[in-house]
């Protein structure tokens, strides 16, 4: 809820407000729904970030696919409240195999630091078999996440239950990005990337390629695409830029992510993050160097 007076957003009744929305979302889309608030703890008055998840009801939605649930077994190894830091774990089902893959990222991290600010272990029965923010794909059950800020030694360790995902011969879109119409020459065009590597582009005006296109996107970069959104922070980004207000006659770039249940969507005409400008950059850099096949002329649309 908003403080009109001073313009401060507090948690509590603004935590009441989300929770309705997305429950009726978790059980419309039978999906994890999942929420970051930044908010005002009205006590202290401290900014804070409330990480909501709710799943949807197993009546209405008795075939959703969990997102890994995850316990936070030590806050830190030393260090005082103020500066604690926490990690999210996202599961995404595998592409082509069965299991898992887990992406760790950490709410509120200034993207545009240094790359080296924390070390991820992730293992099993005390045994380290991954050191990066994104594991490959996995049949393990139970995993172990150690996180270490490496300025202060502080540590985060997580206990995660990956859950049975049923969805992993099932296509669906990760990617998305389009620029929209402005009071000129602006290229107007979307783009759609599945999880399967699949892509279709279309060319709508004031662009090379016109008309309908597609092709395969490679693991390798796929992978790369998703170590972009998450070193943007992609999930702790408001969904419009300008926050308020609109901007006339301005093209638009509307960015989309999705990780395991997860998903988010960024309309950007002025005033976003120099993290979300570098990575609308990045994804924009890797579609135009695709190798793009037209699959009908624009004739025929």
């Amino acid at each position: 809820m908003v403080d009109k007076q001073q313009g401060i957003t507090y948690c509590d009744e603004y935590i009441s407000e989300t929770k309705s929305v997305l429950e009726k979302k978790a059980n419309t889309t039978c999906r994890t729904a999942k929420e970051t608030i930044p908010c005002n703890d009205k006590k202290t008055g401290l900014p804070v970030h409330v990480t909501m998840v709710i799943q949807p009801t197993e009546k209405g939605c008795p075939n959703y696919v969990k997102v890994a649930t995850s316990i936070a077994e030590e806050p830190m190894s030393r260090g005082t409240s103020k500066n604690r830091f926490s990690v999210e774990v996202i599961q995404e089902p595998c592409a082509d195999k069965k299991g898992v893959m887990l992406n760790a990222y950490i709410p509120g991290f200034d993207a545009t630091e240094k790359m080296k600010v924390y070390d991820f272990e992730w293992m099993t029965d005390g045994e380290v078999f991954d050191r990066d923010k994104q594991t490959d794909c996995l049949n393990k059950e139970k995993v172990t996440l150690k996180v270490t800020e490496i300025a202060t030694g502080q540590t985060v360790i997580k206990s995660i239950t990956t859950a049975p995902t049923n969805d992993n011969s099932r296509d669906y879109k990760v990617f998305g990005f389009e620029k929209t119409p402005c009071y000129g020459t602006c290229p107007v065009y979307k783009v759609s990337i599945n999880k399967s590597g699949k892509a279709t582009y279309r060319g709508i005006a004031n662009t090379e390629r016109q008309g309908d296109w597609e092709t395969t996107i490679d693991g390798d970069t796929m992978k790369k695409l998703k170590e972009a959104a998450f070193k943007a922070n992609y999930f702790e980004l408001s969904r419009k830029y300008p926050i308020e207000g609109e901007v006339a006659d301005a093209s638009r770039t509307i960015t989309y992510f999705r990780s395991g249940d997860t998903e988010m969507s960024v309309n950007h005409t002025l005033g976003g993050p120099d993290s979300l400008v570098k990575f609308e950059e990045y994804l924009e850099k890797t579609i135009a160097n695709l190798k793009w096949t037209k699959i009908r002329s624009e004739e025929s649309k």
